[in-house]
């Protein structure tokens, strides 16, 4: 039996469709192996899951969680800080690689006044006092990326993967 290895670097779009679903407990949906054994197809998808915030960031990651966050624990949910400065996407041993392109139209980034680090603060309202108030006095609020610039940053970081992977990419658009 085949086996075929994706590196999906995205969100609940990403998740959902691909590998699982689940509303309330309930599993709705088993991901794309489903679909291989329902149509008689002879391989098995090991999908590597990480959620990413934007292009921008991941562009941006060394894949060492800054100190400025790594000394705080934040309660990001999802969103690990771990995960949002991964740069394993780069050197992952990949059949192929899918990205996302919502959290370049959706996500709104703040970035540290003094280093520019980009953090996305997953249910910041949720946070201690003492946690959003460093947020508050540490970073400046961002809008979500323009089109124009998103697509720019969308093409550089497939250049970058083409520069180290030698595999198939496939940006998943936001659809309906």
């Amino acid at each position: 039996m085949k086996r075929v290895t994706i590196f999906a670097k995205g969100n609940v779009d990403i998740h959902d469709s691909l590998h699982s679903c689940r509303v309330g407990g309930k599993l709705l949906w088993n991901g794309i192996n489903e679909v291989l054994r329902s149509r008689g197809i002879a391989a098995v998808v090991r999908l590597k899951h990480e959620t990413w915030t934007r292009s921008d960031a991941l562009l941006a990651t060394s894949g060492v969680v800054p100190p400025e966050i790594s000394d705080r624990n934040l309660a990001l949910g999802y969103y690990s800080a771990e995960s949002q400065f991964s740069s394993a996407i780069f050197s992952c041993d990949a059949d192929a690689i899918i990205l996302s392109a919502l959290p370049d139209f959706a996500t709104e980034l703040v970035r540290h006044h003094r280093t520019g680090t980009l953090l996305y603060p997953n249910d910041a309202h949720k946070w201690p006092e003492n946690d959003r108030n460093w947020l508050r006095d540490e970073f400046s609020e961002r809008a979500s990326l323009e089109v124009d610039a998103a697509m720019v940053h969308l093409g550089r970081l497939i250049e970058r993967l083409q520069t180290s992977l030698d595999v198939p990419i496939l940006l998943y658009n936001v659809s309906s």
